[in-house]
């Protein structure tokens, strides 16, 4: 057990010392090439901070006449670090015999060495099958870090031509003791795995060895669990590293499975004998000739034991069940959920809520425009057709447009919002039915989750908290206890990393800019915004927020992507109404949610929509002319 407990200790401690990697970075598409470097640009920099950082695949030097015949740069901002020693890796690959490059390494504008890279023989990487031809090990003092504030790397091709790159690599000099690479995903290190596995094999043997004497059944039953995880971690290191099974599991996780099995070890059955019973008639038969027996346990404990198990079930049952009468006493009034699988989300028929005849929520309509009617086409998601009816911004501004008017004009609102509207499908919409009911306005409501367009399929996929499917199901659409829990559960696996959150899934997916996804649910905003135009239909945008704590404390997830559609309003000078500081000043943000467990507008946050919007489009309206 000694061993067993050591191995597992050293893992621990090999597991967090390591030498930190500052940042990785492999060469992007050839395509992109041409717009790093366009306009005459002679550096780029490249965050690595960020997820989809990438190094442009050629480093243009001055005989390149394409380039230019000038020098240029790669800088890498670096912000504050520790002051300590680092290493630089260049991994590149064959250059020109003719011309071989110079590279000089600055930090904070102080040159700190020159490389002279080796000519090889000048076949592209691309045709090399990946194979990194040359490697170069830069030293960089901590001295030149400075202070250690607002550190700056450098790399300038000063001489000779274009540096083909494999990778940038910057990493600590010496290793450092810290619990964030335990935090780290995938695979062990193979020092850190050979000391777990030398302390499951220990347990393992330990196990064995300890059972000694018992019958075959009880060895193979303590032997199980050390023998199991043994297995699944070598298993785990002969499948490849970006396995679904190994790819997102933390390091700590692998690290506490001897400290598990050591817990929940199956003990063996107590034996034993002992003397007689006290209180025999001493002379009867000699203490040492009384006769020894084997003691098992007595029929009052084993009945002892039923009871208080009976008692445990009978009393969680229970307090199961005054719990989920209490739930449902509690949230009586709520009538929707954020997820519409659980046992909040039930139809809420008002009065006068009807579907028309085209599948709105909204009154029956003429397609063809009355005459001396400006009529105004709202389009979105369920943030659009959601809440209490008279509460929505499109009857909100209906009503307030319909006040302000001139005698002989009438305005018209009509909501076409959609449950799961996406901005394709918006497009959609906009072509087949409301371009031709004529609208003299057309208001698009964006929300964070239309940049998917229908593509679902990476989203995070949390582990029920049943193993039946159809159990979980049933008893989250049944059970306001258990459709209350199972949030709880899920926020649990992302804490611990076993699940990726949605911020971090769009972000991922969406933080590149000039990646496959963003790129695409832009031009579908551009689309639309088209569409309108080619109409000559003035169209304005609104984008309302996720309302969550970390919008109130001015930590919003989602910030980069409000502000990509902004910069695309912008370019094609379009209104957009941004809700984000608007709904980011309260601090009680449930106010804003139509009820405590769905974060769909309120009342409030309709009325603090419609207003914005008044401000931004009430004059343009209320001039318009029939």
């Amino acid at each position: 057990m000694g061993l067993t407990v050591g191995f597992a200790l050293t893992a621990a401690v090999v597991g967090a010392l390591a030498r930190t990697v500052i940042f990785s970075l492999t060469p992007e598409g050839q395509g992109k090439l041409a717009k790093r470097f366009a306009a005459g640009a002679r550096e780029v920099e490249v965050d690595p901070w960020k997820p989809w950082a990438r190094i442009p695949r050629l480093l243009p030097g001055p005989a390149d006449v394409w380039a230019g015949g000038t020098a240029h740069a790669l800088r890498f901002p670096l912000g504050s670090r520790p002051v300590r020693r680092l290493v630089l890796y260049l991994s590149v690959g064959a250059t020109p015999d003719e011309a071989p490059p110079r590279l000089r390494v600055v930090v904070n504008e102080t040159a700190v060495t020159a490389v002279d890279v080796r000519p090889g023989t000048g076949v592209p990487s691309r045709h090399a099958e990946g194979d990194v031809h040359l490697r170069y090990k830069i030293r960089i003092p901590a001295a030149a870090l400075g202070d250690g504030t607002d550190i700056r790397l450098s790399i300038v091709n000063e001489s000779g031509s274009s540096v083909t790159w494999e990778r940038i690599r910057l990493i600590e000099a010496k290793p450092t003791l810290t619990w964030a690479h335990l935090g780290r995903r995938g695979q062990l290190p193979p020092e850190t795995a050979a000391f777990l596995a030398a302390s499951l094999g220990t347990l393992l043997l330990w196990s064995v060895a300890s059972a000694a004497g018992e019958s075959l059944a009880r060895r193979v039953l303590r032997a199980t669990g050390p023998a199991l995880a043994l297995m699944f971690l070598i298993v785990a290191f002969v499948l490849p590293r970006d396995s679904a099974l190994v790819a997102p599991i933390p390091r700590w996780l692998w690290l506490a499975l001897p400290w598990v099995l050591l817990i929940f070890r199956p003990r063996s059955l107590r034996r034993g004998v002992r003397a007689a019973a006290p209180g025999m008639i001493e002379g009867a038969i000699p203490n040492d000739r009384a006769p020894r027996v084997r003691t098992f346990p007595s029929v009052s404990r084993v009945k002892a034991l039923t009871i208080n198990c009976a008692l445990f079930v009978v009393a969680l049952a229970v307090s199961v069940i005054i719990a989920e009468f209490a739930l449902r006493a509690v949230f009586r009034d709520v009538r929707s959920a954020g997820d519409t699988r659980t046992y909040f989300h039930q139809p809420n028929h008002q009065p006068n809520d009807t579907f028309n005849s085209f599948g709105f929520r909204e009154r029956e309509f003429q397609l063809r425009k009355a005459k001396n009617t400006y009529r105004i086409a709202l389009i979105g998601d369920s943030f659009t057709i959601g809440g209490p009816l008279l509460a929505r911004v499109s009857n909100r501004l209906e009503q307030y447009l319909n006040v302000k008017r001139r005698p002989d004009l009438i305005y018209e609102v009509l909501n076409f919002g959609i449950t799961g509207a996406d901005t394709e499908a918006e497009v959609g919409l906009l072509r087949m039915l409301v371009s031709s009911i004529n609208p003299d306005f057309v208001l698009l409501q964006w929300y964070t989750n239309d940049v998917e367009n229908g593509v679902h399929a990476g989203r995070p996929s949390p582990r029920p908290l049943l193993p039946s499917a159809t159990l979980h199901r049933t008893l989250l659409r049944r059970s306001a206890l258990y459709a209350l829990i199972d949030p709880q559960w899920t926020l649990l696996q992302e804490k611990l990393g076993l699940v990726e959150s949605r911020a971090t899934y769009m972000y991922r997916r969406f933080g590149d800019p000039e990646g496959p996804d963003s790129v695409y649910a832009m031009e579908r905003l551009k689309e639309f915004i088209d569409e309108c135009r080619q109409r000559n239909t003035p169209v304005g945008l609104v984008l309302f927020p996720s309302v969550t704590p970390a919008l109130a404390r001015g930590e919003y997830e989602f910030d980069y992507l409000h502000d990509r559609v902004l910069e695309t309003c912008r370019e094609d000078k379009i209104t957009c109404v941004d809700l984000r500081a608007t709904f980011a000043a309260y601090r009680d943000y449930k106010q804003l949610w139509v009820t405590p467990l769905d974060g769909h507008p309120s009342p409030l946050a309709n009325r603090l929509a419609t207003e914005r919007l008044i401000d931004a489009f009430g004059q343009i309206w209320l001039e318009a002319h029939s």
